[in-house]
C-alpha cells in the first residue's frame, strides 16, 4: 500500500452523531451521508440513494 502512486480518504460520519454501521454504509456506497439506521436513503424525503456501483454499472463499467 505505501508504494502505490496516490491515495485517499472518506469521512463516514452520520448526519446524527456517532456514525452506525447502516449510515457508513451508506457513505461508503453512495457518496451520501444519512441518519443512524437508515440504509441508502434521505432521511428527509424518503428518497433512495443509488450506489456508486450501480452508477458504474449504469454507464457500461463491470462491477463485481
Amino acid at each position: 500500500m505505501n508504494t502505490l502512486p496516490v491515495s485517499g480518504t472518506i469521512r463516514t460520519n452520520s448526519l446524527d452523531g456517532t456514525t452506525d454501521s447502516a449510515a457508513a454504509g451508506t457513505a461508503l456506497a453512495t457518496g451520501k451521508k444519512t441518519v443512524n439506521n437508515a440504509v441508502g436513503m434521505n432521511p428527509k424525503n424518503g428518497e433512495r440513494f443509488v450506489s456508486i456501483a450501480r452508477l458504474a454499472q449504469r454507464s457500461g463499467r463491470k462491477v463485481g
